[in-house]
């Protein structure tokens, strides 16, 4: 289906060496005719150095390059051009008002993706990788999110997709062709193959955990009684002085947030008002804050920070006991500070927590082997990380949990009796994985991924 022109500016608006320009649809050729005056010939993916011109009154408005793609040979796979002009944001908006004036409209958030999407040129699981690359904030987010914009999971999403279109279509010849001597699929070795289909997907389903650690974040709570070192712990990670440090307790009453690159994992840190009786009313609403966030939702990371220089106070006995009611739903990571000093607390005091890590934050502080650690908790599909094949996102787990779901409930009907039944619920399955990739999703769904995107994208 031929869709009207649409043009928007894929650059950030501001001033700039350069801004790009960008127009889909059909007729785009007369828009080019209209606005772009060069001596060169327009061939498709060859640039043509011209100028843009006003459509209504001839007026050159800027030079720049032009550079056009034939449908289906581009990214929408439609007819479209790319005006490369000088930054800046009144000479691109004027760039982008001729464009408009010669006929195209305005596009609407992800529309150009959108339009690849619905010409085949990408699958949603690539889409979404791309606007996670887009998104991305450190460089493990980036490799990631790139692996999945070039393709991995969509591969992998295709093959689960097969191997479950496979089993239905030999248990659809059986059930259709009784006396045809087909090999029968209905019992053990249609079981073997629906029991790999489960494993496959419930190993799928796990990486939802680690993509969201290192694309969306971990949150990281910093914890301990006053003058423990949190705040010096919380700059010391961050690299820089985003929290005072006084000898006086109670300095941090609000919690302070910042996100931190830690390894290939991304945290998003936290410096609390600690835990403790006794505090002023101001104080006490950051304490009562920090208990909230603590006992909210699951995943999280606890620092639980204490004095190595001190014998342990009764509010460090009262925090281990806080937090062993936590240590279900979180990561305790045990952190012994000002370890310059003379060992003092007793560690023992911390084996419920597993690996103890002592820091100091006199002089230079090396976190590799505390970043190791966490790595080691959250990523624990090294090959599918690095092929790329993990969930990015709720949607791609939902679709997958409902595959495992299906297939789980089929392998209760493996019987002669029940072949409809399975039936079903292997049709179920495979729908369920389309949907994970594109294929079968509705339109509310996939405009709503689209609006992840920027307008000129």
């Amino acid at each position: 289906m031929l869709l009207p022109p649409i043009a928007a500016v894929s650059t950030p608006f501001g001033k700039g060496a350069i801004a790009l320009v960008r127009v889909s649809g059909e007729g785009c050729m007369e828009i080019v005719e209209r606005i772009f005056r060069t001596k060169s010939a327009l061939r498709p993916r060859f640039a043509a150095y011209g100028e843009v011109v006003d459509p209504e009154n001839g007026e050159v408005v800027d030079d720049g390059i032009l550079t056009f793609f034939e449908g289906p040979n581009s990214y929408t796979g439609e007819d479209s051009f790319e005006i490369t002009c000088h930054g800046g944001a009144i000479v691109t908006a004027r760039v982008l008002r001729t464009c408009l004036k010669a006929g195209a409209r305005m596009a609407e958030p992800g529309e150009f993706t959108r339009r690849a999407f619905a010409a085949g040129k990408l699958t949603l699981s690539t889409a979404e990788g791309i606007a996670d690359l887009i998104d991305a904030r450190t460089d493990e987010a980036a490799r990631l999110s790139r692996r999945a914009a070039s393709g991995a999971l969509s591969k992998k999403l295709d093959a689960l997709s097969e191997s479950v279109l496979a089993l239905a279509t030999s248990l659809a010849a059986v059930m259709d062709y009784p006396d045809e001597g087909i090999e029968d699929v209905g019992g053990e070795k249609l079981a073997e193959e629906i029991a790999r289909l489960t494993q496959e997907l419930h190993r799928l389903m796990s990486t939802l955990s680690t993509s969201r650690a290192v694309t969306e974040g971990i949150p990281a709570y910093i914890v301990g009684r006053f003058n423990v070192g949190k705040s010096s712990f919380f700059n010391a990670l961050v690299g820089e002085e985003r929290a005072i440090v006084t000898n006086i307790p109670g300095t941090t009453r609000d919690m302070i947030e910042y996100p931190i690159s830690a390894g290939r994992l991304l945290l998003r840190l936290t410096d609390t008002a600690g835990l403790r009786d006794g505090a002023d009313a101001i104080e006490q609403i950051g304490i009562g804050k920090t208990r909230e966030k603590l006992e909210s939702a699951e995943g999280k990371v606890v620092f639980a920070l204490f004095d190595s220089s001190e014998a342990p106070h009764a509010e460090d006995l009262e925090q281990i006991a806080y937090l062993q009611t936590l240590s279900a739903a979180c990561r305790i990571v045990p952190v012994l500070t000002k370890c310059d000093l003379a060992r003092v607390f007793d560690a023992n005091l911390l084996a419920p927590f597993g690996k103890v890590f002592e820091i100091s934050v006199e002089g230079s502080c090396d976190f590799s082997a505390l970043f190791s650690h966490l790595e080691e908790e959250y990523i624990r599909d090294e090959d599918a990380l690095l092929r790329g094949e993990v969930l990015m996102n709720v949607r791609q787990y939902d679709c997958v949990r409902r595959a495992h779901e299906a297939l789980t409930r089929a392998a209760g009907f493996l019987t002669e009796e029940d072949n409809d039944l399975c039936m079903t619920l292997l049709e179920e399955a495979l729908s369920a994985l389309r949907e994970a990739d594109g294929r079968e999703v509705a339109g509310m769904v996939a405009d709503e991924i689209f609006k992840r995107f920027c307008v000129g994208k």
